[in-house]
């Protein structure tokens, strides 16, 4: 399911999509002991009553999946929205019900302050949003075995350090990756840019090393955004194989290399960022604007 996207919105028209498309378009009941799941789930969250306008409304004597936040079709309980609840502390990984909800499709917990590790959830997962929250752990080294259906993965604007695990590249069918707003180091997977992704977004990161020259023929991607690492080197030329791009930031790096002009031949470029580098040399491009006829963004401020 790939739509089109542009610009720094990109991701809340594909959530948007993606919820109407797999949530709100069905109706059922909870099955077996899935309402006393929900139930041991609001018993181990710290939440603020006064802000909650979902956890607060869970009641026992309602079949779950008349409550906010609760999605079931006629396996059950199908989509979990628990975002801007004001949720805090850690979700007790060893303790959690959530892994026994095992037709759980969408999990959205952004917006909250949870803390501690990424908690753990059912393989079948398509859509997991744990952005804007306050989790500070390494992603674990298996991670991609973790994600073997998951279409959309942000961890977006969190304090999770240490480097990208290889295993996330497992993660077949994955089209959004968003790690940006953490402190994650260390160089990108190569295996990533040769993914099969839509979006990748590692913006405001101190990721170290190139941009990955591994850009496939059949590169897929809509929006590439490395802005605020800590890269050097060449732009990858294997970039030209992404003609979909639409949005490309590579601002605020420190890539070292004459003006890209292999890039005037993507045709759908919107935006492109490459501010505060070290490229050098004529721009020398000719009819860069009747070749990118729908750039409408073009930054390269600081040169």
């Amino acid at each position: 399911m790939r739509v089109s996207l542009f610009s720094s919105l990109f991701l809340m028209p594909l959530c948007s999509l993606f919820l109407s498309f797999c949530i709100y378009a069905v109706s059922g009941q909870c099955l077996g002991n899935q309402q006393s799941l929900l139930l041991q789930l609001k018993n181990t969250l710290v939440f603020n009553t006064a802000l909650s306008t979902k956890l607060v409304h869970w009641d026992q004597n309602v079949n779950c999946s008349l409550w906010e936040g609760v999605t079931c079709d006629q396996r059950g309980v199908i989509g979990l929205d628990l975002s801007n609840e004001s949720i805090s502390g850690q979700l007790d990984n060893s303790n959690s019900p959530l892994p026994n909800l095992s037709n759980l499709f969408v999990v959205d917990l952004r917006s909250n302050q949870l803390q501690g590790p990424l908690p753990i959830l059912k393989p079948n997962v398509n859509f997991v949003d744990l952005s804007w929250n306050n989790f500070s752990s390494n992603i674990p080294i298996n991670i991609g075995n973790w994600l073997p259906n998951t279409i959309f993965f942000s961890l977006a604007s969190n304090r999770f350090h240490g480097s990208i695990p290889e295993s996330i590249c497992n993660a077949a069918p994955l089209e959004v990756l968003d790690l940006s707003n953490n402190s994650f180091s260390g160089a990108i997977p190569r295996c990533l840019t040769s993914m099969n992704l839509g979006v990748l977004d590692l913006k405001r990161n101190s990721l170290t090393g190139t941009i990955p020259d591994t850009f496939s023929e059949q590169c897929a991607l809509q929006t590439l955004d490395v802005n605020g690492n800590l890269l050097d080197g060449k732009l990858p030329e294997s970039l030209a194989n992404c003609t979909k791009l639409e949005v490309l930031d590579i601002g605020n790096i420190k890539v070292e290399d004459a003006f890209p002009c292999y890039l005037k031949n993507l045709s759908m470029l919107h935006v492109l960022v490459l501010r505060s580098n070290n490229f050098y040399g004529p721009i020398g491009c000719p009819r860069l604007n009747s070749t990118c006829p729908m750039l409408q963004i073009l930054d390269l401020a600081s040169k």
